[in-house]
Parts: structure tokens; C-alpha cells; sequence
């Protein structure tokens, strides 16, 4: 799930974009992963992202202040994402293991199971 979405995001066309609408598709990005689900750490980290991104942050964009601020956003959505993709990985996990155990795998095989359907490595 992680490789798709990283892959699509890296597909996207940017080259005749300016870097106000670079930032917009990253937030549209942020916006898509927290649609159809309770994600309180995404829905947190993405109104930091808003607020920076914004005039009422108070800070004038594309300086060095604004784009410190900036950074720590991205580091919430960040840390954020990686939460959601843990939880996401313990959620396969579980029917996997009981499903091996019913079918009499070597738990080898299930160990990194939720985390190659999640993160896709």
C-alpha cells in the first residue's frame, strides 16, 4: 500500500508547477490518506500542514523561518503516516497468523507478513 501510494505521488507531473501548487498537491495527498477512516495522528498532522501552509500561520512563505515550520509539519505527516501504516500492518497480521496456524504454515513464512502487504517491500 505504501509503494502505491508513494508511486502515484512520484508519477505525478510537477515539472509546470509552481511551488505554492507543488504544496497544494502535497496537501490534497495528505487530505486523500484520511478519507473513509478514523486517522486522529493524520487528521492532527494535516491541520498542522494546513496552518503552516497558510496565511494565518503569520509567517512570510518560502523564508527561512516559514520554512522551518514548514519542515516540522511535513515531519508530523511524516511520523503520522508511519503510525497508520503500523496499524494498518498489525491488522494483517493478525488474520494472517491464525489463518497459517489453520493451515499448519511454518510461522517463518507469516513473520514479515503484514508488513510486505502494507509497506510492500
Amino acid at each position: 500500500m505504501e509503494k502505491f501510494y508513494r508511486q502515484k505521488i512520484e508519477g505525478m507531473v510537477t515539472a509546470n508547477l509552481n511551488p505554492d501548487q507543488k504544496l497544494g498537491l502535497l496537501e490534497y495527498a495528505v487530505r486523500n490518506t484520511c478519507v473513509g477512516g478514523d486517522f486522529e495522528r493524520m487528521d492532527a498532522a494535516l491541520a498542522f500542514l494546513r496552518r503552516a501552509n497558510s496565511e494565518e500561520c503569520g509567517l512570510e512563505r518560502w523564508t527561512l523561518e516559514w520554512a522551518l515550520v514548514m519542515d516540522a509539519a511535513l515531519d508530523s505527516v511524516s511520523l503520522a503516516m508511519e503510525h497508520h501504516m503500523d496499524t494498518l500492518c498489525a491488522l494483517a497480521q493478525g488474520p494472517a497468523d491464525v489463518v497459517g496456524r489453520a493451515a499448519g504454515c511454518d510461522h517463518r513464512y507469516l513473520t514479515n507478513f503484514g508488513e510486505e502487504v502494507v509497506r510492500g517491500h
